[in-house]
This record gives structure tokens, C-alpha cells and sequence, in this order.
């Protein structure tokens, strides 16, 4: 009890230098909270792809070259059956932006007859299903959209395309899927788009990419080269890789946020590592003739070691505990629990991430402690007498 009640004397001793290494602690703890929130947020994504067994076709020299959407066809001649190749589905990106406002909503064109099969997950009940099979106009909207813009089932929107030729499509919302693991992306029918199109003359019949809904993991593997095979002498070859891969790439050639944000996340760690290691060292320079007492009453260079690396841990705790508390508690309990990141979705900050960061920051102490514990272990107590004197 006793060694607890100096440990915490020892924090209160020079109450501004503690709370500035506090802060120094929690706003790199804070910035390291949120930039792996985003990350997990985008593996947790990436990683539930992998369980839908579906396969990306890309044209193989760039994914903003457009497809022929005859390849459709093609792809599903593969397997006649339908058993090991379930659905193929055209998509064509739309882009889409609320006119009137600076609201953005990602909407894909898709093949109205094959999407309910290639995203199951959806779960789109029959009364969605007959809907978005008999009207032109039916959109599938991401719950967080839906809930920014207010929009709900049944609304007649309009929504202006984001490439060209920048047309404004008018839908009707069909289902708003409640626990879809992608949030953000909407859909719209490719038949309705590709109308407008055609009206037009802007490369009608074109797509950006095919997802292929396979029947097992077997035939992912499978297929996978199946596909760029069929078409390795055509004009338009193609590229085809799983799901998680292709939005892994996807990912990366917009912003390459994840492996930016890792890279800041062990900048900011290596700082509170810093700060708190510049605090200790004030501190043993403050009491050496301290310790060198401690030492002469018979306490063990092991103790005074002890001390000094568990008030710099019990430092550098506080410091975690304010900095990761923070974003925790204001992105599940607070309003802030409704911002949207750019196809990122709602920023979810889990308790797994609060108790990693507070075991991070445990580290950051009791690192920052080594080399200010090892001086207060070798201090000799006639030496410090004497440069005291």
C-alpha cells in the first residue's frame, strides 16, 4: 500500500509535466484509434467477400476500359448446367450524386435477372424481388445512404451520374437491406441505364466488370483461370480474380488508405514512445539522490527499477485510457456513430480495438521506462552523493 501511495505522489509531484505527458500519450493513441478503426472496418469487409465465393472480371489492361456485355453469355456457356458457375452478373458503374447537393452515392448498373443470385446475402424478400423485377426504375439502396439522406422504401429519387455522360436516372427505392455487409454501394437496373445509353449513342452495351457467383471454393480456383482463358485471344481479354482481391485493388487504386493509415498508426505510437521515455528521464534525473537514498536504506536496484517502469506504465495508461476512451465512447454513444467515411461506411470503433490500444499504450510505458529504469538500477549511491554535493 504504502509502495502505491509514492507511486501515486509521484505523478501529482510536478502535475504539469504529468499532464503534458498525458496528452503527449493520448492524442497519438486517439489518431492510432481511429486510423486502425478504418482499417479494420475495410479488412472486416474484405474478409467477409471471401465467404460470397464470387469471382471479379475485369478488361485486363485497366478496370476503366469497359467489357463487351456479350461476355456474359460466354462466361455462363462455361457451365451449361448452372451448378458450378450459379449466376454471372453485368455491372456498370454509375457513380451517383443527389443534384441540388454535395451528397454522393456510389450506384452500380446490374443485371436486373441475375443480381438477387450473385448477392444472396441481400436477402431481398419476395414483395423487393417482384418489384425490382417489374419495374425499370427499382434501385436496391445502401442502409447508409439511406439513412444520411433520409430516403426509405418506396421514395422516388433522382440521382445524377458521376462519369459520363452524367445522366440523371430516376428510381424507385425497392429495398433498403438492413444488413448487408456492404453498406454503402447501391444499385440500380443495367437494362433502365443502358436505355439512356442507347438514346444517347455512349457505348451502349458496355460494362465495367462481371461478378461470377460460383457454386463452391473449388470452383473459384477453378474459374478463375477458366474465364481468362476463354477469352485469352479475343480482342477484349479479360482478367479475373476473387472478390477480396479485386476490392483489395480496387481499394488501393483510389486512395491505398488501409497501408497509409498502418504506416501513420506505428508514426504515432512511436511517438507516445518518445514522449513518455522523455518524461521518464526528466524524472530519474529529478531523483537521484532519491534513489541513492532508497538505495542506502537497503532497497535493491531491482526495486527502484520497479518504481520507475511502473509509474511510467501507470503514465502512459492514463494517457491510453483518455485517448482511446474518447473515440470510443463518441463513435458508438454520440451522434458521431452516424458520419459516413467516403465508401467506407459508418466508422465502427469496437471494444476489441478500445482494449488493444490500452495494451499498446501499456507497452508504450514500459518501453519508454527501459533505458531511465536501467541508469536508476546501475546508479552507484556514493557516485550520486557525490555529484549531488
Amino acid at each position: 500500500m504504502l509502495r502505491l501511495q509514492y507511486l501515486l505522489n509521484n505523478l501529482l509531484r510536478k502535475p504539469l509535466r504529468t499532464m503534458l505527458t498525458i496528452i503527449a500519450v493520448a492524442a497519438p493513441i486517439f489518431v492510432y484509434v481511429l486510423g486502425m478503426a478504418i482499417v479494420r472496418n475495410v479488412d472486416l469487409f474484405l474478409e467477409q467477400s471471401v465467404q460470397q465465393m464470387r469471382l471479379a472480371v475485369v478488361q485486363k489492361s485497366s478496370i476503366v476500359n469497359p467489357l463487351p456485355h456479350a461476355h456474359r453469355r460466354k462466361i455462363e456457356a462455361l457451365d451449361p448446367t448452372g451448378t458450378h458457375i450459379v449466376s454471372v452478373c453485368s455491372m456498370r458503374w454509375f457513380g451517383g450524386k443527389v443534384p441540388g447537393t454535395q451528397s454522393e452515392v456510389p450506384f452500380v448498373a446490374v443485371d436486373a435477372d441475375t443480381f438477387p443470385r450473385t448477392y444472396p446475402e441481400l436477402n431481398l424478400t419476395e414483395s423487393q424481388l417482384k418489384l425490382w423485377n417489374s419495374d425499370k426504375r427499382a434501385a436496391v439502396v445502401g442502409r447508409s445512404p439511406a439513412g444520411s439522406l433520409n430516403w426509405k422504401e418506396g421514395d422516388l429519387i433522382t440521382v445524377e451520374s458521376t462519369v459520363p455522360p452524367y445522366i440523371k436516372q430516376e428510381m424507385l427505392i425497392v429495398a433498403i437491406p438492413p444488413n448487408a455487409i456492404d453498406a454503402e454501394t447501391s444499385y440500380l437496373r443495367y437494362d433502365a441505364f443502358n436505355d439512356r445509353l442507347k438514346e444517347l449513342g455512349f457505348l451502349p452495351d458496355r460494362v465495367s466488370f462481371f461478378f461470377v457467383k460460383c457454386g463452391s471454393r473449388a470452383d473459384v480456383w477453378k474459374y478463375r483461370d477458366e474465364i481468362d482463358a476463354l477469352f485469352a485471344v479475343d480482342a477484349e481479354q479479360t482478367k479475373t480474380q476473387d472478390e477480396k482481391a479485386f476490392m483489395e485493388s480496387f481499394i488501393s487504386a483510389q486512395f491505398d488508405l488501409p497501408n497509409r493509415l498502418r504506416m501513420l498508426s506505428y508514426v504515432v505510437v512511436s511517438v507516445a514512445i518518445l514522449a513518455a521515455a522523455n518524461t521518464m528521464m526528466m524524472t530519474f534525473r529529478d531523483r537521484v539522490g532519491e534513489y541513492a537514498v532508497f538505495k542506502a536504506l537497503g532497497f535493491s536496484s531491482r526495486s527502484v527499477a520497479t518504481w520507475l517502469t511502473a509509474e511510467s506504465a501507470l503514465l502512459s495508461l492514463i494517457g491510453g485510457v483518455i485517448g482511446a476512451g474518447i473515440p470510443f465512447l463518441a463513435f458508438n454513444y454520440t451522434p458521431l456513430k452516424a458520419i459516413r467515411l467516403p465508401q467506407l461506411g459508418i466508422l465502427q470503433v469496437r471494444t476489441d480495438l478500445l482494449i488493444e490500444s490500452i495494451v499498446v499504450t501499456l507497452i508504450v510505458g514500459l518501453v519508454a521506462a527501459i533505458f531511465p529504469a536501467q541508469r536508476a538500477a546501475r546508479l552507484h549511491v556514493i557516485e550520486a552523493f557525490r555529484r549531488l554535493g
